[in-house]
């Protein structure tokens, strides 16, 4: 293998020099100090000047691209992010030079997160230094560059890190991410959970047998979910082997919660699986939802004599109901469509409150999403509460955008003192004032005093209002202080 050219000791002093002095020399923001800063693609020894880079290309190609020098790396947080920054990481990820990266924090751009090459980029760096490639990823994950990231490219890449990283040393991973107190709570959890997962596809009886050692800082309830993700994953591969596991488990509930798990993985038909999860005490959230969308697939009408035997106190009417009834209509769909009656007839066979409700609004989301007239025919059936107030913001916010007229005509045919068209004005002002903000005030003093979200949709339109017209939105709110209650009058 070529010995690659070293980084001129000059050029570094001087890249050096230049950036610890910029903040003295000039005082622009820092979006204008990126525009302006010399490319670091261009600084690299040998980047040809001009319109010819095939010479930069080619020593990409043949992987002889002279070391970012560790003066950058250690200094990288000083330095301007600039677009010519991202797409040197860019070519160093997608030509697999990991040691070349320029720190994480600079690849914080919305097209990075999406390339191809930046999850397997950290994949490979956890072949040499995996506490270092997960400790980069979630920092791009959850700091100050959190939300322009695709979750699944994140989630993609911490698995590349974390497979790298048990085949290394499994031991040393659980260890590291248990106690990486810098993670929320939630997130060493589900990185706990993805690790396990991971080393159960390699040995899962060392894996399983790893879960009585797992570092104090996991608590009990982590043991037990891990468990379960052992199980899981290991009867994909030898599930006899996976339950011969489970029945040696000491802890009598933990050894109970397994076998349901065993047991539910070895029902053949949606029937059975439903089954015997209804008499799981502690099912993982969204495994029946699973099973019911399975089996309305196959059988709707089954399905829902099933659901109408679930209890109304059971969580999963307030959890996972309206789920599966999305599911279903969208199901429907796919297979040749059916009408909002065609639904409420199967739907007046649950039970009235609670279990009927979520089913309805599941529905009416389905409507709000794909076909508005559809929605508005569920919510017609459904009876004021909670799940019809949601319902009803749900179908103003996202008809709005498709039909701001439409969506008007239908919220003044609502009764004037119903729960439901106050949350669907709410949403619906609240959507509108960007752009109406007018309009949105109006529909905003149509709401009674005492309505809980009242001041805060108020608050909402007055902001979008004053960033179009400050002294229009200014008189707007010196007048709303002087409105004792809602106008009765509607908007037209």
């Amino acid at each position: 293998m070529k010995k690659r050219t070293a980084f001129p000791a000059a050029m570094a002093a001087g890249l050096l020099t230049g950036w610890l002095l910029s903040p003295l020399v000039s005082r622009a923001p820092r979006e204008e100090r990126a525009r302006t800063a010399p490319s670091p693609v261009n600084s690299i020894p040998g980047r040809p000047s001009g319109e010819s880079s095939g010479a930069w290309e080619k020593m990409l190609e043949a992987r002889t691209l002279p070391p970012v020098p560790a003066i950058i790396l250690d200094n990288a947080d000083r330095f301007a992010v600039s677009p010519a920054r991202r797409d040197l990481n860019l070519e160093l990820a997608r030509h697999g030079m990991p040691e070349n990266l320029i720190s994480g924090t600079l690849l914080g751009f919305p097209a990075t997160g999406g390339d191809p090459g930046f999850a397997e980029t950290y994949g490979r760096l956890a072949r040499t230094q995996p506490e270092r490639a997960m400790a980069e990823v979630n920092r791009l994950a959850g700091g100050s560059l959190y939300g322009r990231w695709d979750p699944q490219t994140i989630d993609r890449a911490r698995r590349l890190i974390l497979r790298e990283w048990v085949r290394r040393n499994p031991l040393e991973a659980v260890k590291s991410v248990s106690e990486a107190g810098y993670l929320p709570y939630f997130q060493r959890s589900r990185q706990l959970e993805m690790l396990m997962a991971e080393w159960v596809g390699g040995d899962p009886a060392a894996a399983a047998a790893a879960i009585a050692t797992l570092p104090e800082s996991v608590t009990q309830q982590d043991r037990k979910s891990l468990a379960g993700t052992v199980l899981r994953e290991w009867q994909t591969k030898d599930p006899a082997a996976a339950r011969r596991w489970a029945e040696t488990e000491a802890n009598a509930a933990w050894r109970e919660s397994l076998l349901a798990v065993a047991d539910e993985f070895a029902a053949n038909d949606p029937a059975g699986k439903a089954g015997v999860l209804l008499a799981m005490q502690d099912r993982r959230p969204g495994d029946l939802a699973r099973v019911f969308s399975e089996w309305f697939s196959a059988d709707p009408d089954a399905a829902v004599q099933k659901l109408s035997s679930i209890p109304p106190d059971d969580p999963f009417w307030s959890t996972e109901a309206a789920d599966i009834a999305q599911h279903w209509a969208v199901m429907a769909q796919v297979q040749g469509g059916a009408s909002p009656d065609g639904f409420l007839e199967k739907v007046r066979n649950v039970t009235e409150g609670l279990p009927r409700d979520s089913l309805l609004k599941g529905l009416a989301d389905y409507g709000a999403s794909n076909d508005p007239s559809f929605a508005v025919r569920i919510l017609a059936e459904m009876k004021e509460g909670r799940a019809k107030e949601a319902a009803a913001g749900n179908l103003a916010e996202l008809w709005l955008r498709r039909d701001p007229v439409q969506t008007s005509q239908w919220l003044d045919s609502l009764p004037t003192e119903s729960a439901a068209r106050h949350s669907a004005v709410a949403r619906f002002a609240e959507g509108l004032a960007a752009d109406d903000p007018v309009r949105a005030a109006q529909w905003a003093e149509t709401l009674p005093g005492d309505y809980w979200q009242r001041e805060g949709v108020l608050k909402t339109v007055m902001e979008k209002w004053q960033a179009k017209d400050p002294r229009a939105a200014e008189a707007w709110e010196h007048r709303q202080q002087g409105i004792p209650q809602a106008k009765e009058k509607t908007p037209r």
